[in-house]
């Protein structure tokens, strides 16, 4: 299983999905399922993009030690009709246990990032296919999630808290 880079993020010629700002407002304008592009975006921004670009490559190469250094210690993922997941090693070990019997394949349409005093947010529709590595039928959701990030002292982000709701 190879390691994945931030590094080589985001790749040649991506477009960041973004929205454009209200006039006068720090919030976006938009209307659902709307999104628009600019030429520039903040390096902030462009970051947190990187690293849920970054969470699902890792994620589906396998690379458990790449996805856990995206997030805190403390996180916190939220799933309906179950308990939270508190820290980063109860995330670690359901995350290898799954994918001991599964490949997980994951994409996400990063919809919005905002960016304001050393906390970022993000609300991208997910999907998501399980598959058993024995074979069989593949499970796949989607959904949209709601994560939350915090810039840490050399300037990386991590998630921090995430509400996922994949059906």
């Amino acid at each position: 299983m190879a390691a994945v880079s931030l590094a080589s993020f985001p790749p040649a010629g991506a477009a960041g999905r973004v929205v454009f700002n209200c006039k006068g407002s720090k919030f976006p304008s938009f209307r659902q399922g709307e999104t628009r592009h600019r030429g520039v975006m903040n390096s902030d921004e462009q970051a947190v993009r990187n690293v849920i670009e970054l969470w699902h490559r890792a994620t589906g190469a396998g690379d458990v030690e790449t996805v856990l250094r995206l997030m805190s210690e403390d996180v916190v993922f939220l799933v309906p009709g179950k308990p939270p997941i508190r820290g980063r090693s109860e995330f670690e070990a359901g995350l290898r246990t799954l994918l001991r019997l599964h490949r997980i394949d994951s994409t996400g349409d990063v919809h919005e990032v905002q960016v304001a005093d050393g906390l970022a947010y993000s609300w991208t529709q997910l999907s998501v296919r399980i598959t058993p590595l024995a074979g069989g039928r593949s499970n796949a959701r989607s959904g949209s999630a709601l994560s939350i990030f915090r810039k840490q002292v050399d300037g990386s982000w991590l998630l921090v808290r995430d509400a996922n709701l994949l059906t």
